[in-house]
């Protein structure tokens, strides 16, 4: 059957195929560079100058216990933090951690002794030419002052229990004394919040560490971790605080150090 083309055929056809994208009068124009509404609230953070700068203190007082008596004298400097912090996270963390700052604390002990007993040596052949530099009133222009390895601060954090037995009982055999004598190292016992840990859970890990950024730090049992909080989040980067840079050791396999990094 044949179709017999007409213009007015031809006409209807091409008006057929027009498609007309009208916008409807009330359409509202979407800006999407405009910033998605939010409530401001992130995490608990002191806002109190007065207690950050006293938390500070405190800490600093434990870390150098044998300058606290040297606070009242006239010539009393006040120590800085040591510009490195180690931060191990969970069982693997915290134990990498302890054997980079155990590491740093027996190396700086030996080459303490060398240069002492080097020291020693040079003075004791030194008599005679001191004793004339001493009659003579000459000083030394250039004296040599070592430099030795930086000792980092150490934070071991876990949300298991008892964290601070597990860290003695790992190093109940040693004799250098480097639980006892390295006072930058300090424990964060987050145990109230679920003490049976995360598991290899890495989300549960970061759901817990979320409720411990969101408590207050004086609703804590654990005393000590106002001092830690206001050094490691309220002070960062103020000029109190001469930490500078921080390192998270934590295993990427696990559940309480890869989540709460």
């Amino acid at each position: 059957m044949a179709i017999k083309k007409t213009p007015r055929t031809t006409e209807t056809l091409e008006q057929d195929d027009l498609i007309t994208l009208d916008s409807p009068p009330d359409a509202e124009v979407i800006n999407l560079l405009a910033p998605a509404p939010s409530n401001g609230y992130m995490y608990f953070t002191e806002r109190d100058l007065n207690k950050i700068l006293f938390n500070l203190d405190t800490l600093r007082s434990s870390v150098y216990p044998h300058l606290a008596n040297a606070q009242d004298t006239e010539d009393f400097k006040q120590p800085q933090f040591p510009s490195v912090c180690l931060i191990g996270l969970g069982r693997c963390g915290s134990n990498i951690a302890l054997d980079v700052a155990s590491l740093v604390y027996n190396a700086r002990n030996f080459y303490l002794n060398e240069f002492n007993s080097e020291e020693k040596e040079v003075r004791e052949q030194d008599k005679p030419m001191r004793w004339i530099k001493r009659s003579l009133h000459l000083k030394g222009a250039h004296q040599l002052k070592p430099v030795f390895l930086i000792e980092p601060l150490v934070m071991l954090g876990d949300l298991d229990k008892d964290i601070e037995g597990r860290i003695r009982f790992s190093h109940k055999g040693e004799r250098s004394g480097f639980l006892k004598d390295y006072t930058k190292m300090k424990i964060m016992d987050l145990s109230e919040v679920h003490a049976g840990g995360s598991g290899n859970a890495p989300i549960l890990g970061q759901y817990l560490a979320k409720i411990i950024l969101n408590k207050d730090t004086q609703r804590f049992s654990n005393p000590d971790w106002k001092f830690i909080h206001s050094y490691l989040i309220d002070s960062c980067g103020i000029k109190a605080n001469q930490s500078r840079l921080y390192f998270y050791i934590f295993s990427a396999g696990g559940g309480t150090g890869s989540g709460m990094a």
